[in-house]
């Protein structure tokens, strides 16, 4: 199931989000990591062949899967939803509230599957980067071959977050 596109629309270079209001933050990430081509949330800042910076920063067209829309309740309901920053407002809303549950996972030195959650929510509702005692906890539990490969994408999942909060704030 295609649950994001992050693609490059028209001779602008438009962001164009595509998604179902379901999505679990870890397969977007995966596959927005993973993909055949990756987003450019996980390309770096100063590439030379596509305008990051550019993209973080302007406006994305939401679209919310048309069989999902009218379970929205912050999103009016219309054959075609037209994102004059509801759509967009709401995607956000959504990563945020999931966001918490957003995991790394590797074969364990035991074959079992281990994972780390890379943000934490406080009582309070705050988000917070895992703490480096647990992330530590994890890579001890994995082998030391995948060691480099593990830390590579949670870097690249960090600033993927990073990217997303400066959209949040530009927008």
């Amino acid at each position: 199931v295609n649950m994001i596109d992050m693609g490059n629309k028209g001779s602008g270079g438009s962001v164009e989000i595509k998604v179902s209001d379901k999505f679990k933050i870890e397969a977007l990430f995966e596959e927005l990591y993973e993909g055949k081509k990756k987003s450019f949330l996980f390309k770096s800042v100063d590439s030379k062949n596509e305008n990051v910076a550019g993209k973080i920063l302007r406006d994305w067209k939401v679209v919310f899967d048309a069989s999902e829309i009218s379970k929205l309740k912050s999103v009016k309901q219309e054959t075609e939803a037209v994102d004059e920053g509801g759509p967009s407002k709401e995607f956000m809303n959504l990563v945020w509230k999931r966001l918490h549950k957003l995991e790394v996972t590797a074969k364990g030195n035991d074959g079992n599957q281990k994972s780390v959650k890379l943000m934490d929510r406080s009582d309070t509702g705050y988000l917070m980067p895992q703490t480096d005692d647990k992330i530590q906890v994890f890579f001890d539990s994995v082998p030391a071959s995948n060691h480099e490969a593990i830390r590579k994408k949670i870097e690249a999942y960090y600033q993927a977050i990073g990217k997303l909060f400066l959209h949040a704030l530009a927008s």
